[in-house]
């Protein structure tokens, strides 16, 4: 029978509280009885404003991430690629000079 594993015995907490730094105003055309009214649809002015603001951030972190997951990826695959690139070029050798052998004998 295993033994329970060991609980840690420092657990990461979560002790920073993130404020915005600059708060979304809803556009003055929009009445303020719509916006009120609508908690459920929200208004896609305060919608497309927000996702004018994240969009420059996401895409970078977006590209960061893909770029450090690819360059992983292609360090993982690039010694099996060269092992068959050199197993290849060996075969390839080989069938040469067996052909050139076998073309010289009468």
């Amino acid at each position: 029978m295993q033994a329970p594993k060991a609980t840690p015995r420092f657990l990461p907490t979560l002790t920073e509280v993130v404020k915005p730094a600059v708060a979304l105003e809803v556009p003055e055309s929009a009445p303020a009885e719509a916006a009120s009214a609508s908690t459920a649809a929200p208004d896609e002015a305060l919608v497309e404003a927000l996702v004018q603001r994240l969009l420059p951030g996401l895409e970078q972190r977006l590209q960061a991430a893909l770029r450090e997951s690819l360059q992983a990826q292609w360090d993982a695959l690039l010694p099996k690629v060269m092992e068959d690139l050199e197993d290849t070029v060996r075969d390839m050798a080989a069938s040469t000079v067996t052909s050139a052998q076998s073309e010289r004998e009468p």
